[in-house]
């Protein structure tokens, strides 16, 4: 067969054909327009070849299956004709390769996702590595699209209708285990990647050699291609798929205040069976877009990898085993790292590991890890009292109680037993960097790393750089942020960073709203109206969002920032009322005017954050709020939704609120500039 760019083959004596995809120059596989074009041209070699008997599509990168469309080129797409070309040839694609009477043995190992599943869901078989990266979606609704490649269709066909809406209108992922027990792949293989995968080695892996094994059976007859079971059948009549079909709208709809149309037309594709048509009145609209760009722009936010720490090199450490630093830790035990986790005393500790403990363990019940992963990540873990255990430590992480005085005396001890080149990376929420190291002896090693509650759902990581921070602390913190699967966006050391100095504006608006006798349920149901916390699966309004987080954490850093002006209020009755639960209530306002004084003073911090130099793009800001503290994703991001509302209207609107409500909400005198 002819040497291609992106692809390479390998025909075994068996007549089984190795097909090996390595995308040229790109970190991962993906299905752009040049890599079905010539996928098409190697899979129409391969069907009028009489030597090949059978093919294994495997893949020749570590931990990459394919990990589905170019979104590059899905968000330049710019009209439904453009689209369908690029659909059309697809789906012929894969229909040549699931009609083929040559059978098509799936070898997945890593990412398998979005046109990367469907693809694997047109081979006639699928065999899995069980390996920790192996994760198979349908993620196109988190795009605002829906699957393309037919993956609507068949997917139900395999595992049922209820299972395959779930996936498709969710786009969560499923890993292995689960993947083998609801039949969307046919065989689980313990494997071994090798370090480097060529066309001529691959085939002694494991997961290959059991691909190779399965394709020979089903071509020389010893094993039938897997048929759709009779309950899968039944669950496709007409009837019993229209009422699935309902259930699954009217849960979307609760879950997501009808913000986002992908879900619903997601069902209504795999109900009606016209994929096609649902995807083109999807791909060009906002929200499509919006979410694209989001995706798009969180790719640039993730760092070069340095190599600079390995998780199975490096020990980091862990100032406190509270709440914040028991969830550190379990994030640093889950990506390989081994974490000394230090406390003031053995109770402290004990509670700590109990919780690391519940939190591995629900992985281990909804089959992400396996028992012996388990026990490895606490094993991973070293619980100590002494700081000297600390004393080897390349990074340690402080997540103590948000007290400036302990921070301090922390660093202090810490700094008697680092090692010379040992970071001080410190959660503080509140405090600034310059303030916890105003003592320090090397400055130029500490930096905050915040983390958000819950650590193992929330990705984002503010790094809060002080003029002293050295660029070699900033670097292994980005990289070890990295490594932990965080999405780092680098801020200016200063009040609040980003997050909490924009919410900030947010709480203390509902505070006052509530103070002037409106209704608590108003106040929260105009903000989750608007789409705040939607994305995260725990949908609450500000009120709510403050008896989570706790009263007296909010209020604790809305007086930390009232150093940057009055618009942070900090109002001695701001506590009791909070705790109030009978307040009489005896004001009555639009939606549109709570909804207004929530949001509007967001969008104007934003703005003042951006010409602080508090962080170097509105992109960025937008990143934050959307990871850090629910802001909608549909709209594409605080800065983004403030552009599209109208800069002129919000800077109108806002001076209308000052004159009614006060001058908290004048707006910044350069209100309009977002460069």
């Amino acid at each position: 067969m002819q040497t291609r760019k992106h692809f390479k083959t390998k025909l075994l004596d068996n007549g089984i054909l190795l097909l090996g995809f390595d995308q040229k120059d790109k970190p991962v596989n993906l299905l752009s327009s040049d890599v079905l074009e010539e996928l098409g041209l190697v899979v129409k070699e391969i069907l009028v070849n009489e030597k090949v008997k059978g093919v294994v599509p495997v893949s020749l990168k570590n931990s990459c299956f394919i990990a589905g469309a170019d979104i590059n080129e899905l968000k330049s797409v710019t009209s439904r004709e453009e689209c369908e070309q690029l659909v059309r040839k697809a789906l012929a694609l894969l229909a040549s390769i699931e009609n083929s009477n040559k059978p098509f043995v799936a070898a997945i190992e890593g990412v398998c996702m979005g046109g990367g599943l469907e693809f694997a869901l047109a081979c006639h078989w699928r065999v899995a590595s069980d390996h920790l990266s192996t994760v198979l979606a349908l993620p196109e609704v988190q795009l605002g699209i829906i699957p393309g490649f037919w993956g609507t269709q068949r997917l139900p066909k395999l595992i049922g209708v209820g299972p395959a809406l779930e996936i498709i209108a969710s786009g969560k992922s499923v890993f292995p285990k689960k993947a083998l027990r609801i039949k969307l792949i046919d065989d689980l293989v313990a494997n071994m990647a090798t370090e480097k995968r060529t066309i001529d080695n691959i085939e002694n892996e494991a997961l290959v050699s059991v691909a190779i094994q399965r394709a020979h059976e089903i071509a020389s007859g010893q094993k039938k291609k897997r048929k759709i079971g009779i309950f899968n059948r039944f669950l496709g009549w007409p009837l019993v798929k229209n009422a699935v079909g309902l259930k699954a709208k009217k849960d979307i709809l609760a879950k997501t205040g009808g913000h986002y149309p992908a879900p619903l037309r997601a069902v209504s594709a795999v109900i009606s069976g016209n994929e096609t048509r649902h995807l083109l009145d999807l791909i060009t609209s906002q929200v499509a877009k919006n979410l694209m760009g989001i995706f798009l722009a969180t790719q640039e936010l993730k760092p070069a990898k340095q190599n600079m720490i390995s998780p199975h090199k490096d020990r980091i450490g862990v100032l406190g085993s509270g709440l914040m630093g028991s969830q550190i830790t379990a994030n640093l035990v889950e990506t390989g790292y081994t974490a000394v986790m230090k406390d003031i005393g053995a109770p402290q500790l004990c509670k700590g590991m109990d919780r690391i403990d519940g939190i591995e363990r629900k992985d281990l019940e909804r089959q992400i890890i396996s028992p012996a992963e388990f026990d490895r990540r606490l094993l991973r873990i070293r619980p100590t009292l002494d700081m000297i255990q600390l004393r080897d430590l390349s990074i340690v992480i402080e997540a103590v109680s948000e007290q400036l005085a302990i921070k301090k005396i922390l660093l202090k001890e810490f700094e008697g037993v680092a090692s010379k080149d040992a970071i001080f990376a410190t959660n503080t929420s509140s405090y600034t960097v310059a303030e916890i190291a105003a003592d320090a002896k090397h400055k130029e090693r500490c930096v905050a790393m915040h983390f958000f509650n819950p650590i193992k759902s929330m990705r984002l990581v503010e790094i809060g750089v002080a003029p002293f921070t050295n660029l070699g602390t900033l670097t292994k913190v980005l990289e070890l942020a990295r490594q932990m699967g965080k999405i780092p966006i680098i801020v200016r050391d200063s009040p609040g960073f980003i997050v909490n100095r924009i919410l900030a504006r947010y709480l203390i608006e509902a505070i006052i709203l509530k103070s002037e006798g409106v209704c608590n349920k108003d106040i929260d149901s105009a903000a989750k109206k608007f789409g705040m916390a939607v994305d995260s699966g725990r949908v609450m309004g500000p009120l709510e969002l403050i008896d989570f987080v706790g009263v007296e954490t909010c209020l604790h850093v809305i007086k930390s920032l009232k150093r940057l002006g009055s618009r942070f209020e900090d109002r001695p009755e701001f506590a009791d009322m909070l705790r109030a639960q009978n307040r009489p209530e005896r004001t009555n306002l639009s939606q549109q005017v709570i909804t207004n004084r929530l949001i509007l003073p967001m969008a104007d911090e934003g703005i003042r954050c951006l010409a602080e130099d508090v962080v170097d793009s509105p992109e960025k800001i937008d990143m934050a709020m959307l990871y850090g503290a629910g802001f909608p994703a549909f709209t594409g991001g605080l800065l983004k939704w403030a552009r599209d509302w109208g800069l002129d209207k919000m800077r109108d609107r806002l001076e209308e609120l000052a004159g009614q409500y006060g001058s908290r909400f004048t707006p910044y005198e350069n209100f309009k500039n977002l460069n």
